[in-house]
Protein backbone atom coordinates (compact mmCIF):
# COMPACT_ATOMS: atom_id res chain seq x y z
CA UNK A 1 0.00 0.00 0.00
CA UNK A 2 1.21 3.44 -0.98
CA UNK A 3 -0.51 6.69 0.11
CA UNK A 4 -2.52 8.12 -2.78
CA UNK A 5 -0.99 11.64 -2.66
CA UNK A 6 2.48 10.12 -3.17
CA UNK A 7 1.35 8.11 -6.21
CA UNK A 8 -0.39 11.14 -7.72
CA UNK A 9 2.61 13.48 -7.39
CA UNK A 10 4.83 10.92 -9.03
CA UNK A 11 2.85 11.34 -12.27
CA UNK A 12 2.28 14.20 -14.72
CA UNK A 13 -0.88 15.84 -16.02
CA UNK A 14 -2.25 13.79 -18.92
CA UNK A 15 -0.85 10.48 -17.67
CA UNK A 16 -3.01 7.64 -16.41
CA UNK A 17 -2.99 6.15 -12.97
CA UNK A 18 -4.14 2.61 -12.25
CA UNK A 19 -5.97 2.45 -8.94
CA UNK A 20 -7.92 0.01 -6.83
CA UNK A 21 -10.73 1.40 -4.74
CA UNK A 22 -12.44 -0.32 -1.85
CA UNK A 23 -16.12 0.63 -1.86
CA UNK A 24 -18.70 -1.07 0.39
CA UNK A 25 -16.35 -4.01 0.91
CA UNK A 26 -15.87 -4.52 -2.84
CA UNK A 27 -12.55 -3.92 -4.56
CA UNK A 28 -12.90 -1.97 -7.84
CA UNK A 29 -10.08 -1.51 -10.36
CA UNK A 30 -10.06 1.66 -12.42
CA UNK A 31 -7.82 3.92 -14.46
CA UNK A 32 -7.76 7.63 -13.61
CA UNK A 33 -6.65 10.29 -16.04
CA UNK A 34 -4.73 13.05 -14.29
CA UNK A 35 -6.09 16.47 -15.23
CA UNK A 36 -4.84 19.96 -14.37
CA UNK A 37 -6.49 21.55 -11.38
CA UNK A 38 -9.15 24.10 -12.37
CA UNK A 39 -9.76 26.18 -9.25
CA UNK A 40 -12.91 28.24 -9.14
CA UNK A 41 -10.88 31.41 -8.63
CA UNK A 42 -7.91 31.52 -10.96
CA UNK A 43 -4.44 32.12 -9.56
CA UNK A 44 -3.25 33.88 -12.72
CA UNK A 45 -1.60 37.21 -12.05
CA UNK A 46 -2.27 38.57 -15.51
CA UNK A 47 -5.34 37.60 -17.46
CA UNK A 48 -7.47 39.67 -19.83
CA UNK A 49 -10.67 38.90 -17.90
CA UNK A 50 -9.27 40.55 -14.77
CA UNK A 51 -10.15 43.88 -16.37
CA UNK A 52 -13.71 42.89 -17.33
CA UNK A 53 -16.64 44.53 -15.61
CA UNK A 54 -20.35 45.00 -16.16
CA UNK A 55 -22.34 48.04 -15.00
CA UNK A 56 -26.10 47.67 -14.67
CA UNK A 57 -28.04 50.52 -13.10
CA UNK A 58 -24.89 51.70 -11.33
CA UNK A 59 -24.16 48.22 -9.94
CA UNK A 60 -20.55 47.41 -10.85
CA UNK A 61 -19.95 43.67 -11.25
CA UNK A 62 -16.45 42.17 -11.55
CA UNK A 63 -14.81 38.74 -11.47
CA UNK A 64 -13.39 37.58 -8.13
CA UNK A 65 -9.62 37.15 -8.21
CA UNK A 66 -6.72 37.23 -5.78
CA UNK A 67 -5.75 40.58 -7.30
CA UNK A 68 -9.23 41.95 -6.57
CA UNK A 69 -9.02 40.83 -2.93
CA UNK A 70 -5.56 42.36 -2.54
CA UNK A 71 -6.65 45.67 -4.12
CA UNK A 72 -9.85 45.83 -2.06
CA UNK A 73 -8.74 44.54 1.34
CA UNK A 74 -4.98 45.22 1.29
CA UNK A 75 -1.95 42.95 1.61
CA UNK A 76 -3.41 41.21 4.67
CA UNK A 77 -6.51 40.08 2.78
CA UNK A 78 -5.92 36.42 3.73
CA UNK A 79 -6.28 37.33 7.41
CA UNK A 80 -9.19 39.72 6.94
CA UNK A 81 -12.80 38.62 6.78
CA UNK A 82 -13.20 39.86 3.20
CA UNK A 83 -16.98 39.50 3.42
CA UNK A 84 -16.72 35.76 2.92
CA UNK A 85 -14.99 36.13 -0.46
CA UNK A 86 -11.56 34.76 0.55
CA UNK A 87 -13.12 31.46 1.65
CA UNK A 88 -14.29 30.84 -1.92
CA UNK A 89 -10.73 30.69 -3.28
CA UNK A 90 -10.01 27.13 -2.18
CA UNK A 91 -13.51 25.94 -1.42
CA UNK A 92 -14.42 24.10 -4.61
CA UNK A 93 -13.69 23.35 -8.25
CA UNK A 94 -15.45 24.82 -11.27
CA UNK A 95 -18.74 23.23 -12.24
CA UNK A 96 -18.38 24.35 -15.87
CA UNK A 97 -15.26 25.39 -17.80
CA UNK A 98 -16.24 29.06 -18.08
CA UNK A 99 -17.46 29.52 -14.49
CA UNK A 100 -16.40 32.69 -12.66
CA UNK A 101 -17.38 34.09 -9.28
CA UNK A 102 -19.21 37.34 -10.03
CA UNK A 103 -19.00 40.03 -7.34
CA UNK A 104 -20.98 43.22 -6.90
CA UNK A 105 -17.92 45.34 -6.28
CA UNK A 106 -19.37 48.82 -5.92
CA UNK A 107 -22.50 50.86 -6.51
CA UNK A 108 -22.29 54.11 -8.46
CA UNK A 109 -24.83 56.26 -6.59
CA UNK A 110 -27.91 57.39 -8.46
CA UNK A 111 -31.57 57.85 -7.61
CA UNK A 112 -32.45 54.55 -9.32
CA UNK A 113 -30.32 52.55 -6.87
CA UNK A 114 -31.05 54.63 -3.77
CA UNK A 115 -30.57 52.60 -0.60
CA UNK A 116 -28.01 50.25 -2.14
CA UNK A 117 -25.07 52.66 -2.49
CA UNK A 118 -23.25 51.18 0.52
CA UNK A 119 -23.34 47.60 -0.77
CA UNK A 120 -19.85 46.44 -1.70
CA UNK A 121 -17.99 43.20 -2.29
CA UNK A 122 -21.07 40.97 -2.36
CA UNK A 123 -21.12 37.71 -4.28
CA UNK A 124 -23.88 37.44 -6.88
CA UNK A 125 -26.01 34.34 -6.40
CA UNK A 126 -28.56 34.64 -9.22
CA UNK A 127 -30.67 36.89 -11.39
CA UNK A 128 -34.42 36.36 -11.51
CA UNK A 129 -35.23 35.73 -15.17
CA UNK A 130 -38.23 36.23 -17.43
CA UNK A 131 -40.05 33.21 -15.99
CA UNK A 132 -39.68 34.50 -12.42
CA UNK A 133 -37.17 31.79 -11.50
CA UNK A 134 -33.61 32.50 -10.35
CA UNK A 135 -30.95 31.97 -13.02
CA UNK A 136 -27.57 31.03 -11.60
CA UNK A 137 -25.01 33.32 -13.19
CA UNK A 138 -22.01 31.42 -14.60
CA UNK A 139 -19.79 34.41 -15.45
CA UNK A 140 -19.82 38.11 -16.41
CA UNK A 141 -20.67 37.41 -20.04
CA UNK A 142 -23.62 35.26 -18.95
CA UNK A 143 -24.85 38.06 -16.66
CA UNK A 144 -24.75 40.50 -19.57
CA UNK A 145 -26.62 38.05 -21.84
CA UNK A 146 -29.33 37.42 -19.24
CA UNK A 147 -29.83 41.16 -18.66
CA UNK A 148 -29.96 41.90 -22.40
CA UNK A 149 -32.63 39.24 -22.98
CA UNK A 150 -34.70 40.20 -19.92
CA UNK A 151 -38.17 41.60 -20.73
CA UNK A 152 -39.67 42.10 -17.25
CA UNK A 153 -40.32 45.33 -15.35
CA UNK A 154 -37.87 44.82 -12.49
CA UNK A 155 -34.26 43.63 -12.49
CA UNK A 156 -33.85 41.39 -9.46
CA UNK A 157 -30.37 40.38 -8.28
CA UNK A 158 -29.95 37.80 -5.53
CA UNK A 159 -26.80 38.02 -3.39
CA UNK A 160 -25.21 35.57 -0.99
CA UNK A 161 -25.52 36.70 2.63
CA UNK A 162 -22.33 37.40 4.53
CA UNK A 163 -22.41 36.89 8.28
CA UNK A 164 -22.28 40.38 9.74
CA UNK A 165 -22.94 43.87 8.44
CA UNK A 166 -25.67 45.19 6.19
CA UNK A 167 -26.05 43.29 2.96
CA UNK A 168 -29.41 42.86 1.34
CA UNK A 169 -30.09 39.43 -0.09
CA UNK A 170 -32.02 40.97 -2.98
CA UNK A 171 -31.53 44.14 -5.00
CA UNK A 172 -34.44 45.19 -7.19
CA UNK A 173 -34.15 47.95 -9.80
CA UNK A 174 -36.79 49.20 -12.21
CA UNK A 175 -35.73 48.21 -15.74
CA UNK A 176 -37.09 51.32 -17.48
CA UNK A 177 -35.32 53.59 -14.96
CA UNK A 178 -32.07 51.65 -15.40
CA UNK A 179 -32.21 52.02 -19.17
CA UNK A 180 -33.08 55.72 -18.88
CA UNK A 181 -30.27 56.51 -16.43
CA UNK A 182 -27.54 54.40 -18.02
CA UNK A 183 -25.90 57.22 -19.98
CA UNK A 184 -25.97 59.61 -17.01
CA UNK A 185 -24.45 56.99 -14.67
CA UNK A 186 -21.68 56.14 -17.11
CA UNK A 187 -20.79 59.82 -17.66
CA UNK A 188 -20.01 60.35 -13.97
Amino acid sequence: RVPFPYVAIDKFVGESLDAEILRNGTQISCTLELLPQEPLVSVEKEAPWLLDYCIIGGLVFVVLSRQYLRATFGEKWKKERCNGLAEILDSREREFPDEQVVVLSYVLSHTINLGFQDVRNARLKAFVGNDGKPVRIRNLAHLSEVIDSFKGEHLRFELFGRGSGFLPEIIVLERAAVEGAEEEILRR
